[in-house]
This record gives C-alpha cells, sequence and structure tokens, in this order.
C-alpha cells in the first residue's frame, strides 16, 4: 500500500513538474515577434513559453506558415485540454480544502491523489500528441537544428550542475 502511494505522489510531483513547463499557451499575433507573443498573459507560463516560441521561430527559421500550423495546433489543444484543466484546479482545490482545521482524512486524500493522477495522465497523452503535431510540421533540416538545440541545452545544464 506505502509503495502504491509513494508511486502515485512520485506520479502526481513529475506530472505537475510537466505541466508547469510551458505546454498550454494561445498566442496573439497582432503584437508578436517572430510570429509568437504572449500579450495577455496572465500567467508566468504562457510567457515562458511565447519566449521559448520566438526562441524556437528564430533558429529554427520556421515559416510564417509553420508559425500559423503551430498556433492552430496549440489554440485546438488549449480547447481540447480545457475541460481536464478545470477538472484539474477543481480537484487541487479539494485538496487545499481537505487539509483544512487540521484534520487529515487519508482516504479522501488519496482518492483525489489517484484522480489527480487519472487527468495529469490524460492531460500528458495530450502534450505528447502536439508536440509530436508540432514536430512533424518541421521540415528535416528544422528538426536536425532542434536536435542539436537539444543537445546542446543539455550539455549546458550538465554543466551547471
Amino acid at each position: 500500500m506505502r509503495n502504491r502511494t509513494a508511486f502515485i505522489l512520485s506520479v502526481i510531483t513529475l506530472i505537475t513538474f510537466i505541466f508547469v513547463t510551458p505546454s498550454f499557451a494561445v498566442y496573439n499575433v497582432e503584437k508578436s515577434v517572430n510570429g509568437f507573443s504572449a500579450a495577455e498573459h496572465t500567467k508566468g507560463h504562457k510567457h515562458r513559453l511565447a519566449r521559448k516560441m520566438r526562441f524556437l521561430a528564430q533558429h529554427l527559421e520556421l515559416t510564417d506558415e509553420q508559425k500559423e500550423q503551430i498556433k492552430a495546433v496549440i489554440a485546438e489543444q488549449r480547447e481540447v485540454t480545457k475541460p481536464l484543466r478545470e477538472q484539474l484546479n477543481a480537484v487541487r482545490k479539494e485538496l487545499r480544502l481537505a487539509g483544512e482545521g487540521g484534520q487529515f482524512n487519508e482516504s479522501l486524500v488519496k482518492g483525489l491523489a489517484e484522480k489527480q493522477a487519472q487527468v495529469l495522465s490524460v492531460l500528458i497523452v495530450e502534450k505528447e500528441r502536439v508536440r509530436i503535431k508540432i514536430y512533424n510540421l518541421l521540415t528535416p533540416e528544422q528538426q536536425s537544428k532542434l536536435k542539436d538545440l537539444k543537445e546542446n541545452f543539455k550539455d549546458r545544464r550538465k554543466n551547471n550542475e
């Protein structure tokens, strides 16, 4: 039982970390650099995503058509995942409320954790689906450049550890 709980909590932690990375944002084309912007961002992840997309647009030399296609893929994905994100927020709120008043109801928390893990699992699948769709919009040269960028990033992270 403890192993299952530890596993679920590990999955939740990992999944939460994954979704802190910028993966769900809609762009405003009018005020953009390289076609990507987060003009009306209210949360930091949108700003980070816009910055990442501007970086990729510049370094991969995305065409205007590719930029529009990527925006469309992300916008479509946001609509598909909106109910899931709302459900995730509701579960997070329930978890916060479960701990109020100094009372701990382990079965309630476990149930909510399992519910959260299920929603996050579906969101991860959607994120990967979008990542692959975007990757397939790139030319072979751009895919190669992207691979090189990832390798350089990994090397920089190793050197900073």
